[in-house]
């Protein structure tokens, strides 16, 4: 048994309340971003906890926000089910875009490898504008998404990860590195996170900060505290189909 499945005997489903700050530099289609995020993990008792994010950046100049919630059961040496919703907005040229993900989400803890998966609903609100004269127009859309990631920690404070993501009636892949460095109950997270879909490329990375209750590894803080921590970085996988069609049909 692993250094994180012996501690995870008979534990809450978050160690108290924990907080993640992140920031994060990248692009989508070839398209700059930015971003900030800061993230609230809380214990409701026993298996139970609830975790609150926010986040806001910059795309292409432009401003992103994002809020998001997860209501979940966990036991921290098998695994984790709950409920998540997301609301991206886009200050886009010709107007604000809004955005939606609401769903389920599962993990199952083997050893040093983690088997996570998402899948829901996602949509966006219909835009209608102008840019330099020009009549704009994107539709609303909803449609099906999921997310299926494998997760392996070579060691305590290093994981690696392939995954396969379809949303926007796109399959694709995406692949993301993270290296922990401790400081007592705080650690500092050096991750890069890439998403191949068709028409599609982001590439973002950037730094963590975990503020915990305890002094643990990498992987004792993704199954024993927050979850996985990727605020900023979901603007960039999520907000995909949205900023796609907005750049088809805006060209910007």
């Amino acid at each position: 048994m692993t250094e994180a499945g012996k501690a995870a005997e008979k534990m809450p489903a978050i160690d108290g309340v924990n907080y993640v700050f992140e920031n994060v530099a990248g692009s989508i289609s070839d398209k700059s971003l930015y971003a900030s995020s800061g993230l609230v993990a809380i214990p409701l008792g026993g298996p139970y906890g609830l975790e609150i994010t926010g986040a806001g950046g910059s795309f292409n100049d432009r401003g992103i926000g994002l809020a998001g919630l997860n209501l979940f059961w966990r036991d921290p040496a098998q695994g984790r089910l709950g409920f998540i919703s997301r609301y991206q907005y886009f200050d886009s040229h010709i107007g604000g875009f809004n955005g939606y993900h609401i769903g389920g989400e599962a993990e199952h803890y083997f050893g040093r490898f983690t088997l996570s998966g998402t899948a829901g609903v996602s949509g966006h609100a219909s835009l209608n504008g102008s840019y330099n004269s020009v009549p704009v127009s994107v539709s609303s859309k909803s449609g099906f998404f999921d997310e299926a990631t494998l997760k392996y920690y070579p060691q305590d404070n290093l994981s690696l990860s392939i995954g396969h993501v379809y949303a926007n009636d796109k399959h694709g892949m995406t692949l993301g590195a993270e290296y922990g460095i401790p400081f007592g109950t705080t650690m500092a997270g050096l991750f890069i996170n890439t998403s191949l879909q068709s028409g599609s490329t982001s590439v973002m990375g950037g730094l963590r900060l975990y503020v915990g209750q305890h002094d643990k590894t990498l992987i004792r803080r993704n199954r024993e505290d927050d979850l996985v921590a990727q605020a900023a970085v979901y603007i960039g996988i999520s907000l995909v189909a949205m900023l796609r069609e907005y750049i088809h049909v805006n060209g910007r």
